[in-house]
């Protein structure tokens, strides 16, 4: 069987890797920004740098996803929140349990003010990627499902720090059993640009019928770092226009899903104005039912033949989704900006 396993990564210009070196071992590098582990809690997170999500790794026991600065990072707790930053990069993340608010839309809003707040406060106003794991998140009906509170509660944040549409950054929104609603973050002291799938309708265009609140995120982000040009691509699902396609059929589901994502990177291309289309550098794979692993593992190794890839189980936030994908890309040549590559 062809087997893709998670590797380290040897580009100069790439900020995440993932490793299966323990945790104590990975934070006594100064110039990692954060650790994110996946599975059960083994212990305290008592490193800012250090998150623990609840998701469960398919195919490997433990592997960590280990975000980098070219420099020594600064850490540190600020309230409820968790930060580090470097020159160029923050991370920001919160636990949130919503059993200390009075709804989850109450929750979810203050949760997303103070990463706002805190993004804006250490200077880094750019929001470029954030990923939302959340409990039982098809619970419910209509719009008392709980993605739908969801968005309601990031919506009322977005509004309230004035955020165009336009500025929404890349996301993903996936369900597990725990018990608390994990956020995590980085922003960007440069400025960034978002990019739409032509294929897709946009996520904060949705018809009224998919919640009182559509979903705030982009379908990719751009930015410039020092060290080069990368692409952040959101949660990608089988959505054509704001429809689902092959609804609880895996094999239809990733065939739109990977096609929806040579589209997105080509449009990256054509909107960074480069000759090539962005090489992927590592994709995260949410997978709704275990049993799927082997069969979905097998589809990315053969689109992304070499390209780390992290395994997760989790529950997509459409109830008819089995799998959705995300990951980091690399620009090549850029004909509108003059860092070196």
């Amino acid at each position: 069987m062809n087997v893709c396993e998670p590797h380290l990564h040897s580009s100069d210009s790439f900020l995440c890797q993932y490793s299966s070196s323990s945790v104590d071992d990975l934070l006594r590098d100064e110039t990692v920004i954060a650790v994110i582990s996946s599975g059960d809690r083994t212990s305290a997170d008592t490193d800012p740098r250090h998150l623990h999500c609840v998701l469960p790794v398919l195919g490997q026991t433990s592997v960590h996803e280990v975000w980098y600065a070219p420099e020594r990072v600064t850490a540190g707790r600020d309230g409820d929140l968790q930060w580090s930053s470097g020159e160029e990069l923050l991370f920001a993340a919160i636990e949130v349990d919503e059993r200390d608010y009075p709804s989850l839309k109450t929750a979810i809003h203050h949760a997303y003010v103070q990463l706002f707040d805190l993004s804006e406060r250490r200077g880094y106003p750019s929001i470029v990627r954030v990923w939302n794991y959340m409990p039982r998140i098809n619970q419910g009906s209509g719009d008392t499902e709980r993605y739908r509170q969801f968005c309601l509660g990031r919506q009322q944040a977005f509004n309230e720090r004035r955020y165009q549409a336009s500025a929404y950054p890349s996301a993903c929104a996936v369900g597990h059993d725990g018990h608390t609603t994990i956020i995590y973050l980085l922003a960007a002291r440069a400025p960034i640009k978002h990019i739409e799938n032509p294929r897709q309708e946009s996520a904060y265009h949705y018809p009224r019928q998919y919640g009182p609140a559509s979903p705030s995120f982009a379908r990719a982000t751009q930015v410039d770092w020092r060290r080069g040009r990368q692409i952040f691509i959101s949660g990608t699902a089988s959505i054509v226009g704001h429809e689902s396609r092959s609804p609880h059929d895996l094999a239809g589901q990733l065939q739109v899903t990977l096609e929806n994502l040579e589209v997105l990177l080509g449009e990256s291309a054509r909107v960074c104005q480069s000759g090539n289309a962005p090489a992927m550098d590592l994709l995260k794979v949410y997978i709704r039912h275990p049993l799927h692993f082997a069969p979905v593992q097998r589809a990315i190794c053969d689109r992304f033949p070499g390209v780390p890839a992290l395994y997760l189980q989790g529950d997509i936030c459409r109830r008819e989704l089995l799998v959705e994908i995300d990951g980091v890309a690399t620009l090549g040549h850029c004909a509108t900006c003059s860092l070196p590559y």
